[in-house]
């Protein structure tokens, strides 16, 4: 996949993407039948091998305000609460965490109705730093070599550079206007945004967002914590929090579960390989004797292309 070479394609496929939808929509699997096949001795070995070798060193140094949440009237703004203390210097100044966080303010920017520069600049500020994003991503070892199992099971067309650009984007950052709701809403959402950034255009089972990453950049902006309802640390993932945090977000009190101390190439891996092994399904997948993991998805297609929401995501011990 990418090298330094390809910034280019990055960026023009991204652009292709974001504001012309559809448009690469014929790299996408049939909407009703795709190729690939992952067995789910697979996706067990490999969502392993993403949350095992996707961990930050110092994960288990990320400080996390565990309070339990105060219970509050619907009448009133709740008192809300800073869920992330100290997150290490090395986790926060990591390539990828920064121009994540970068990414997450850009589409607040582009979305804020009250923003002093141009809507036309906005979009140049999202475009660049969501390939950055890409390409910094696609250029670690974790996301090459799950790029590389994706190319074996069919999904991707092969490692050739534009293919592979090409059909990661397009599942990612094609919009779609999902249902009648959204469409009345005049609002569509690409699956990043439906994981990583959220929104009040969707339908309301579908989650805030699903990156810790995400609510630690959004924690000064537009996202307040109420508090922690769930907290659990399991043998197999000892640096890895995984938490269920209640928070006051576009004036409703929503739940997000999210799992602290995973990086961002390690979250958009583990939801790509859940949406091509269970399209429109449960993604259930075992992190030991003690831990399973369930990633609720809802397969999106028009005529063109197809796409998958996560909804819901849940771990048993």
């Amino acid at each position: 996949c990418p090298t330094n070479s390809t910034m280019y394609i990055i960026t023009f496929s991204i652009i292709v993407a974001l504001f012309l939808p559809g448009s690469l929509g014929f790299l996408s699997p049939s909407c009703k039948k795709d190729k690939s096949k992952i067995s789910d001795d697979d996706l067990n070995a490999y969502a392993k091998y993403i949350v095992k070798y996707g961990s930050y060193e110092k994960a288990n140094e990320i400080q996390i305000n565990d309070a339990k949440p105060v219970k509050v009237k619907k009448s009133e703004k709740p008192k809300t609460l800073k869920l992330f203390g100290n997150i290490p210097p090395s986790i926060s100044s990591s390539e990828t965490f920064i121009l994540l966080s970068q990414v997450v303010q850009g589409y607040e920017n582009l979305y804020n109705r009250d923003s002093e520069s141009s809507q036309e600049s906005r979009k140049k500020f999202l475009e660049s730093h969501i390939a950055m994003l890409l390409k910094a991503m696609f250029e670690t070892d974790l996301f090459q070599d799950i790029l590389s199992f994706l190319t074996v099971s069919g999904y991707v067309p092969s490692l050739d550079k534009q293919d592979c650009i090409d059909k990661i984007i397009n599942t990612w950052f094609n919009s779609y206007e999902f249902s009648k709701a959204a469409k009345k809403a005049q609002g569509s959402l690409s699956g990043f945004e439906s994981v990583f950034i959220g929104s009040n255009r969707v339908p309301k089972k579908i989650l805030p967002f699903a990156s810790w990453v995400t609510g630690a950049a959004r924690e000064t902006s537009s996202v307040e914590y109420l508090g922690v309802t769930k907290a659990y640390s399991f043998k197999e993932t000892p640096k890895l929090r995984f938490i269920k945090a209640k928070l006051f977000w576009d004036g409703k009190i929503e739940e997000v579960p999210l799992i602290v101390g995973l990086k961002p190439e390690a979250e958009f891996s583990l939801f790509l390989l859940c949406f091509v092994a269970k399209q429109g399904g449960d993604c259930k997948f075992k992190l030991g004797e003690s831990a399973t993991i369930k990633i609720s998805g809802k397969k999106v297609c028009d005529k063109t292309s197809l796409t998958n929401y996560p909804y819901n995501m849940e771990w048993d011990m």
